[in-house]
């Protein structure tokens, strides 16, 4: 059984249109997937979910339109974009991987997951992993186990290696592993720091110091980062550029113009020399360059969180409070942009029963025929289904026009209702032909007569099968590539998306038009 939210399975199925051609004709293949729904009452266009059943068995729902576009063969639990239990879970596909998962169920994801979950090795490391990678990586494969991360107390440079931990100088061993290819500070017995990669040092031993044995590793003068890239060496602060090259890893700290003191590799400050963490919003200094300094009218609207912590140009995400006391999470970056700006107070953002539509306008909420009014606002541009009590149909409408005054077509005074007898009309005038559907033929005909068209011809119709015969009409317009309204016209006058020129189409009556269109009167005239 199909569950999701959007799936039409089990609703009443739609009447076609006449004339339109159902998904069993204009499309076999995908009518063979049906799966609990008659191909025959459906079109292409169908803008619902619906549950289809591939060769393999799997059933699961999909847009028609979709469907229709795309591959008819494809299925969404094959391809794991849909997780299906016994089918395609973790469980069924790894079992060996889906046994390390810690305090979490493998039948609710795929291999090709990419959520981050929990799991345990052989040796009882505990890791967050991504669940696609794990798959690749395999189940004996652990980052701690292989020394690609660290766990204190279980494989840190502190635990393997005590007595090389113990000449660290400025820096927590229990950071990195002995295996690390960083560039660490280490003091030797006699007093004397040099910068070290960690695996080196443990390779070399605790007594290893290149002072000490008059092999220090000196850098040429030719070579030095004070020859090479002068600009940024006048950028060091606490070190001598001396001692290092270009290519240095080492983690040093470095000035900017304006007095900003942080810390960088060195390899790459020298390819962004003119680079600021602080200036730049990456590195937060209190009082500098933080929200609460740099925007203190935003920082006042924090709500829960502290704004000396956040540089203005952060992208992350944090709740702010507007003046009204709605809460609404948004990026701070943006937040600077727009101060007084609030997701809530303009609709971005729903809250039950302060900013939703059947809180704020109940009346069209009572309209509302197969959605929430409690899960958007008024200014939703939707286009959604409401149902009239005075005629007891559904009609569908854009909620921005409804908000505006737009009814249901029996409450129309003017216009076209399709409840009532109708006409389909032609009209002339120099150069120009005109088609349309109406009901009080007379009145419009009159407002046409003031704009220069004479009426070539019309037909008496149904209302729902005029305004069938008009979309057909249009249609074919269309696929038949013959230029209408602004396709055909530079200006625009009333109705002129009905009206083609007489260059391209010269007909005189309805008849003339359907025939040279391939359109079938006939079946729309019969009762």
């Amino acid at each position: 059984m199909c569950k999701s939210k959007d799936c039409q399975h089990g609703k009443e199925s739609p009447s076609l249109p006449h004339g339109a051609i159902p998904i069993s004709k204009s499309h076999p293949e995908i009518a063979k997937l049906a799966h609990g729904w008659d191909p025959t009452k459906f079109t292409a266009g169908y803008k619902y979910k619906l549950p289809f059943k591939c060769p393999k068995g799997h059933v699961f729902p999909a847009l028609l339109s979709n469907k229709v576009k795309g591959n008819p063969d494809s299925c969404a639990i094959c391809k794991n974009r849909k997780t299906l239990k016994g089918a395609n879970d973790l469980a069924t596909t790894h079992p060996q991987i889906a046994e390390q998962a810690y305090k979490w169920d493998p039948t609710t994801v795929n291999s090709g997951c990419a959520e981050e979950k929990l799991f345990i090795c052989k040796n009882g490391h505990i890791r967050l992993v991504l669940v696609w990678l794990k798959v690749k990586l395999g189940p004996d494969m652990c980052a701690v186990c292989s020394n690609k991360a660290v766990m204190p107390g279980v494989n840190d440079l502190k635990t393997t290696h005590p007595k090389i931990a113990a000449q660290a100088y400025g820096w927590d061993p229990s950071t990195v592993t002995f295996g690390s290819g960083e560039e660490k500070d280490f003091i030797c017995k006699k007093g004397h720091v040099r910068s070290v990669v960690v695996s080196k040092k443990v390779r070399r031993g605790v007594d290893s110091c290149a002072t000490c044995s008059n092999h220090a590793d000196t850098v040429p003068f030719t070579a030095s980062l004070a020859k090479t890239h002068r600009k940024v060496a006048a950028m060091a602060h606490g070190w001598d550029p001396m001692d290092y090259t270009a290519g240095s890893n080492a983690k040093k700290d470095f000035r900017c113009r304006n007095g900003h003191i942080w810390p960088a590799h060195i390899c790459s400050k020298v390819k962004r020399p003119h680079g600021c963490a602080v200036c730049n919003g990456k590195v937060v200094v209190k009082g500098v360059n933080d929200l609460l300094t740099t925007h203190p009218k935003v920082a006042a609207k924090a709500h829960g969180w502290d704004p000396s912590e956040v540089p203005a140009g952060a992208g992350v995400i944090r709740d702010f409070i507007c003046q009204a006391g709605h809460v609404f999470p948004s990026a701070v970056c943006a937040k600077t942009k727009a101060p007084d700006s609030c997701s809530v107070c303009s609709g971005k953002v729903v809250i039950k029963g302060v900013n939703d539509l059947a809180t704020v306008r109940p009346d069209i909420a009572r309209m509302a025929s197969g959605w929430d009014p409690t899960k958007i606002t008024v200014c939703s541009n939707r286009k959604l289904d409401f149902f009239c009590k005075k005629c007891n149909s559904i009609w569908p409408g854009w909620l921005p026009d409804v908000v505006k005054g737009q009814v249901c077509q029996c409450s129309i005074k003017y216009g076209h209702n399709q409840s009532k007898p109708s006409f389909l009309y032609l009209v002339w005038r120099p150069g120009q032909i005109k088609y349309g559907i109406m009901n009080i033929w007379t009145g419009r005909l009159q407002r046409h007569a003031k704009n220069g068209w004479e009426l070539l011809d019309k037909i008496e119709l149904a209302g729902q099968k005029a305004r069938s015969l008009e979309t057909t009409i249009r249609q074919t317009l269309r696929a038949k590539e013959i230029p209408t309204g602004s396709k055909a016209f530079r200006k625009k006058f009333p109705g002129y998306a009905e009206t083609f020129q007489e260059v391209d189409l010269c007909v005189r009556s309805i008849r003339g038009l359907c025939r040279k269109l391939g359109v079938n009167l006939e079946a729309f005239l019969a009762s």
